[in-house]
């Protein structure tokens, strides 16, 4: 039940931090994370669960850091252990989940790129939504 309550948390939290780190966007930030999304891309093609699960990990991370509210970054962080273990087990007992997280990852980067904070925080409910179906279905 606690991962359930952590992803509904985290559908509530990270709409909104998308959202203002959208805003904020620089292009030191754009090709931090082009570089997270093409390690990932080369996890998913080496079927690196654990690496993976870094990079995602880092992607929800990144963006709460881009976002520039504390407050905001220090909560997600603080709750690392936990969102770290939710991401490994989920992975590694559904390993289709991985590559829909990988496209919605780029989806909203998209997003996020072409300055849509509306559309990234839509996106970013869908991936942790469909991530809280994956849980509830193990």
């Amino acid at each position: 039940p606690i991962i359930e309550d952590l992803l509904v948390a985290r559908m509530i939290i990270e709409s909104k931090v998308v959202e203002m780190a959208t805003a904020k966007l620089g292009p030191a930030d754009i090709k931090e994370v082009e570089n997270l999304i093409q390690s990932m891309e080369n996890s998913v093609n080496n079927n690196d669960v654990e690496s993976f699960t870094d990079y995602d990990y880092e992607f929800h991370i990144l963006i709460s850091k881009f976002a520039g509210n504390r407050i905001l970054s220090k909560t997600l962080e603080n709750i690392k252990d936990l969102l770290h273990y939710q991401q490994s087990v989920i992975n590694r007992f559904n390993p289709s989940i991985i590559q829909k997280s990988l496209g919605r990852h780029r989806e909203i980067f998209g997003a996020m790129k072409l300055g849509k904070s509306d559309k990234a925080s839509s996106i970013m409910v869908k991936h942790i939504r469909e991530v809280l179906d994956s849980w509830k279905s193990m």
